[in-house]
C-alpha cells in the first residue's frame, strides 16, 4: 500500500506576521513589518525556513531590540552556511537520482519538453517542497536556491580537485571566499559530491 505524502503547507505573509507577533508578545522583541516581509521572501513560507530564521536571530545571534531586515540576511546567511539538519537533510536528496535530475535541469534551463517520467520526477521533487509552480518547476524559495548554487559550486570545485590533484592551501581558501564569502565553511571535503 502507497502511503500519502503529508507536508505541511507553507505560510502565507500573514500567518508569518501572526506567528512572529506571538514572539512579540510573549518577550517584547518585535519583527519589524519589513523583516518579516523579507523572511516571507527569502522563505517563501516554508515552515521549517521561517521558524528556524527567527530561532536563529533571537536565540543563536542574541539580537536584542527590534529585529530588522539586516538581521535577517544574516540569519540567512548563517543557516546556509552553518548547514542545519534540515539543510543537510537536502543535500542528502540531491543525489537520489530523480531528485537530482529534476533540480539539475532547472538549474540548468534543460526542462525536457513531454516527458512522463520525467513529470513523475518532478511531482516527487514537489511533494519533497524543493520545488513549486504548476508549469514550469522553480526552485522552491530563494535560501533553497542559494544552498543549492552554492552546493554546485563546492561540488565542480571538488571534482577539479579530484582531476587534477588536491588544492593548495591558498587554492582551498579562495575556493572557499568564492563559493561562501569570508566565513570558513569547515572541511569541504567531508561530504559527497
Amino acid at each position: 500500500m502507497l502511503a500519502d505524502s503529508l507536508r505541511l503547507g507553507d505560510f502565507a505573509a500573514d500567518q508569518i506576521a501572526e506567528l512572529y507577533d506571538q514572539h512579540t508578545q510573549a518577550t517584547g522583541q518585535e519583527f519589524t513589518k519589513d523583516a518579516m516581509d523579507r523572511v516571507f521572501e527569502l522563505a517563501q513560507g516554508q515552515p521549517w525556513l521561517v521558524n528556524a530564521l527567527a530561532h536563529e536571530i533571537t536565540f543563536e545571534m542574541g539580537v536584542s531590540g527590534a529585529i530588522t531586515t539586516a538581521r535577517v540576511d544574516e540569519a540567512k546567511e548563517r543557516l546556509i552556511q552553518e548547514r542545519p539538519v534540515h539543510l543537510d537533510a537536502l543535500m542528502a536528496r540531491l543525489y537520489e537520482p530523480r531528485v537530482e535530475r529534476v533540480i539539475r535541469a532547472i538549474m540548468e534551463g534543460t526542462l525536457p519538453g513531454t516527458d512522463a517520467s520525467f513529470d513523475d520526477d518532478v511531482s516527487y521533487v514537489r511533494d519533497l517542497g524543493l520545488i513549486r509552480g504548476t508549469g514550469a518547476p522553480e526552485i522552491a524559495n530563494p535560501i533553497y536556491r542559494e544552498f543549492l548554487l552554492r552546493h554546485s559550486l563546492l561540488c565542480a570545485d571538488l571534482l577539479r580537485r579530484e582531476q587534477h590533484g588536491p588544492f593548495t592551501d591558498e587554492a582551498l581558501v579562495q575556493a572557499r571566499l568564492r563559493i561562501f564569502g569570508a566565513a570558513d565553511f569547515g572541511d569541504v571535503s567531508s561530504g559527497p559530491c
